[in-house]
């Protein structure tokens, strides 16, 4: 099945591949998530359609996550809820796992496959 589209972006020092199906997103994420990176994240999925209420961010590629990508990924996992959707993240592990351990407020779910 081919995507409906894909938005292929290197904001920064972060790549980003986009594919959209149908309601459903794959936002696969590259290289470091940091204060300055976060930033830039986070309008990217700003731009994703609001009538996507399926995403998946897939993290497996991510060198470094900081406390503030994370506020950018529970902001937005809250705003894709309360307009009825769901978010999941893949590839969760090492430091993304202790930071969510931690409390930054974060829920790790680890996506299958």
């Amino acid at each position: 099945m081919s995507p409906d589209f894909v938005i292929r972006a290197t904001p920064g020092r972060i790549a980003c591949e986009v594919e959209v199906f149908d309601h459903q997103c794959r936002c696969v994420v590259l290289g470091n998530l940091d204060a300055y990176t976060a930033r830039q994240f986070e309008a990217l999925l700003s731009e994703l359609p609001a009538e996507i209420d399926r995403v998946t961010i897939d993290l497996t590629a991510v060198k470094w996550p900081d406390a503030s990508s994370l506020g950018v990924i529970e902001a937005f996992m809250r705003a894709v809820r309360q307009r009825g959707g769901a978010v999941q993240l893949a590839g969760t592990y090492g430091q993304l796992r202790r930071m969510s351990a931690l409390g930054v407020g974060i829920e790790a779910q680890a996506a299958a496959g």
